[in-house]
């Protein structure tokens, strides 16, 4: 059974690890909860840390032309979207869709990862796509509206990459819905690329490009992100003494 980070190298991913990232989607509920049910905690662990994160923010500047002027005036109107995107791999040595024939070598096979804590490692990459992809389509109710079922949004989400700031370098200030390493957002694309399958056509490899915008609102508030005194604080005078505790189901 070839190695995990032989097939990474195979697409040429030289900075792709063994190690089981912590990077993570969860789910929030129509009420902005973290979703929980007896299905699963509606959290979504990668199997590999992004190679690289696309963090792009915009800002909204008017110019008013001033004749005569040798340079236009600008009338700050709003700061935009702030876009954050990477690639995620997902990979699997084992054709788990034996299983659906009760055949006894794949179950051996599935124990004996599980055991070994291997299984994260090897998963079924069509319920990861299928889980993520669940992020761009909308719900409908049974609630009628004008004799029309309701339509929700697609949820929202919460990207967690503990380590990186990535929550902060948008802006914290008193948006509590926004920590240091995570942030309230919805996925914008995704997009795969089946990269190999088994010779049953189980997906073997796989990759797919994922986009989020942060989102400000946040149980039916809108908190906006932006600097304030403690932010500045951990910005220029902050010396690292503090030990962040991070959690990964925020209440």
């Amino acid at each position: 059974m070839p190695a995990l980070s032989s097939l990474a190298l195979s697409l040429g991913l030289n900075a792709v690890t063994e190690r089981t990232s912590v990077v993570a989607i969860m789910e929030l509920d129509e009420n902005d909860k973290a979703l929980s049910s007896s299905l699963g905690d509606g959290l979504l662990r990668f199997q590999y840390f992004p190679e690289s994160i696309s963090d792009s923010k915009s800002v909204n500047w008017a110019p008013k032309e001033i004749p005569g002027g040798s340079l236009p005036l600008y009338q700050w109107i709003s700061s935009g979207e702030r876009s954050i995107s990477f690639t995620s791999v997902f990979t699997t040595d084992v054709d788990f869709s034996t299983m659906a024939n009760g055949a006894d070598l794949a179950v051996n096979i599935r124990d004996t990862l599980k055991s070994g804590g291997e299984l994260s490692r090897n998963q079924d990459i069509r319920t990861a796509v299928m889980w993520l992809r669940r992020f761009m389509l909308p719900r409908y109710g049974t609630e009628q509206v004008v004799g029309t079922p309701l339509t929700r949004a697609p949820r929202k989400l919460r990207l967690i990459m503990p380590g990186t700031g990535i929550g902060w370098a948008g802006g914290a200030g008193n948006a509590t819905h926004t920590t240091q390493d995570s942030i309230v957002a919805i996925m914008t694309s995704c997009e795969v690329e089946w990269v190999q399958f088994f010779p049953s056509g189980f997906p073997r490899i796989a990759t797919v490009q994922l986009s989020f915008a942060q989102m400000a609102q946040y149980l039916a508030a809108v908190q906006f992100p932006a600097p304030d005194d403690n932010f500045d604080k951990k910005v220029y005078t902050d010396t690292g003494s503090e030990t962040f505790q991070y959690t990964l189901k925020p209440q």
